[in-house]
């Protein structure tokens, strides 16, 4: 029972110090339950005449997870509400006056976003130009599609010996020039 009180007050410990959301409530209520097995634990080995170190331990370090645990979650809980008075003030105030007269100018722009692209759609594509400069007319006519080129012939093949047969450019051999 010792044993299984200290590996619970250390996973308490651990779930006690990860910053994620409500580890740290995790980790109290597994600190509690440590706690309660190394009390439990420390009273069956004292009441059996066997060492009580590991429920000492499991019940004293399942007391800290719990403190730690509790500490560190006040402290996330009291940070997120200072951040979420904060942004409330900076952006709810601005958000209340653009949504008060912003709602009909964003429908207005909407609406005239919406006939123009009705209108674009209407006019025929042309290439994009400067602002300012009228598209000249291209000075070159477009050419017409080539016509495709056929592949030429294979080449027939000379009337010489194939390679490997006596004559053949691959047998011949060069004598050696006369030495003087």
């Amino acid at each position: 029972m010792g044993v299984t009180a200290l590996i619970t007050a250390i996973i308490a410990i651990l779930f006690g110090i990860l910053p994620l959301i409500y580890t740290q409530l995790v980790g109290i209520v597994v600190g509690i339950i440590a706690v309660v097995l190394g009390i439990w634990g420390r009273k069956l080995s004292s009441d059996q005449g066997q060492p009580t170190g590991f429920a000492a331990t499991g019940a004293i370090l399942g007391l800290v997870a719990v403190v730690i645990s509790a500490i560190l979650y006040g402290t996330f809980i009291y940070s997120a509400g200072r951040v979420g008075d904060e942004l409330v003030k900076k952006i709810g105030g601005e958000f209340q006056r653009s949504s008060e007269r912003g709602g009909v100018e964003f429908r207005q722009a909407v609406e005239r976003a919406i006939r123009r692209a009705r209108v674009e759609s209407r006019k025929p594509l042309q290439p994009p130009s400067k602002p300012g400069v009228k598209p000249k007319p291209s000075a070159r006519p477009v050419p017409p599609r080539a016509k495709p080129v056929k592949p030429a012939k294979p080449a027939k093949r000379s009337a010489s010996p194939p390679r490997g047969q006596p004559g053949s450019p691959a047998q011949k051999v060069k004598q050696p020039a006369p030495k003087r």
